[in-house]
This record gives C-alpha cells, sequence and structure tokens, in this order.
C-alpha cells in the first residue's frame, strides 16, 4: 500500500500490483520446494535406515526418521553419520543391549550417562530403549564427544570407547551400502 500510494500514475500503480502478486506468488512456491525438499530429505534417510536394515518395519523406520532429522537439525549433525552409527552400534534394534549396559538404537551407555545433563528425559534405564529418547540422549553425547575431539573421527573414538580402526571400517562400509 505505502509503494502503490507513492506512485505517480495509474499505469505505475498496475505496475507495482502485478509486481507484488508476483513476489507473493513466489513466496508461495519458495515454500513448496522448501517443502519438497524437506519431504525428498525425510524418504531419503528412511530409504537410507531400510537399505541397512531391510527387515525393520517402515513405521519404526519412519519413527527412527523423524527422530534423526529433529535432533541432526538441533545438534547441526549428518543424519547419514548417526544412521550409521545406530546400524553399526544397534542394527536398528531399539531393544538392544549390550555386556556393557549400552542401550537401544544409539548403545547410549548408562552408567556412564545416567544424570547427566544431555540426558535429562533419561530417569531410568527402561527409558533408554524409546526412540526419541535414545537418539536425544545419543546425538547429545557424539556432538559432544566431536566438539572435544576436534574431529568426526576423534568423536567416533570417544563414542566407541576406544580408537578403533575396525569400527570407522564399519561405519565407511555402512555409508557405502546406504549411497551405493
Amino acid at each position: 500500500y505505502i509503494v502503490i500510494s507513492g506512485a505517480n500514475s495509474l499505469s505505475e500503480r498496475k505496475q507495482i500490483e502485478t509486481l507484488t502478486a508476483r513476489l507473493v506468488d513466489m513466496k508461495f512456491h519458495i515454500s513448496d520446494i522448501e517443502q519438497k525438499t524437506k519431504d525428498l530429505e525425510y524418504n531419503m534417510i528412511i530409504r537410507s535406515i531400510l537399505k541397512l536394515q531391510p527387515k525393520l518395519d517402515k513405521e519404526v523406520a519412519e519413527k527412527i526418521s523423524n527422530a534423526i532429522i529433529e535432533n541432526c537439525i538441533k545438534k547441526e549433525l549428518s543424519p547419514y553419520l548417526v544412521i550409521c552409527l545406530m546400524f553399526v552400534e544397534s542394527g536398528f534394534n531399539q531393544m538392544s543391549t549390550s555386556s556393557k549396559i549400552a542401550i537401544g538404537l544409539m548403545q547410549v551407555h548408562w552408567e556412564s550417562w545416567n544424570g547427566h545433563e544431555f540426558c535429562k528425559d533419561v530417569k531410568t534405564k527402561d527409558d533408554l530403549y524409546q526412540i526419541d529418547i535414545n537418539i536425544d540422549c545419543g546425538t547429545s553425547i557424539l556432538k559432544k564427544m566431536i566438539e572435544e575431539g576436534g574431529s568426526v573421527r576423534a568423536g567416533l573414538n570417544s563414542y566407541y570407547g576406544v580408537e578403533s580402526n575396525e569400527y570407522h571400517k564399519k561405519m565407511a562400509s555402512a555409508l557405502y551400502r546406504i549411497m551405493f
């Protein structure tokens, strides 16, 4: 309205109105493209999970995918790094428990992280079997370890507990399977 009222002639006003309508239309197109991009990434993450673990129920893969996207955006992590880590750690078995009491999809070590600020939603060991809680806690730990280590490799070593070329090979193999 302010721009239009400053126009000197009727034809200038019509040009400004036309341009304004085009800008509004472009905004809707951009919004549509952004949504399609999000949908595409969501579907790529689900496909990646199911490619690594084809027997996984699709609804479970979708729930895992939602939690990965949410947490990776918040923590600025690659969703594919988290997918590979989950595959190597648990094979996407949310009920997985190691002999060292590492629990769930991301194999969060209960005794190390119980009560820690990163795992504030974890009240009992059983909470770590919940997809959302496990991924929130696990990605927080991973992010912290990457930051402290100064690199993804150092962060993965800390997450795994020791420096291991074998662990990195498993991560690389999982990524290769996703990509090819």
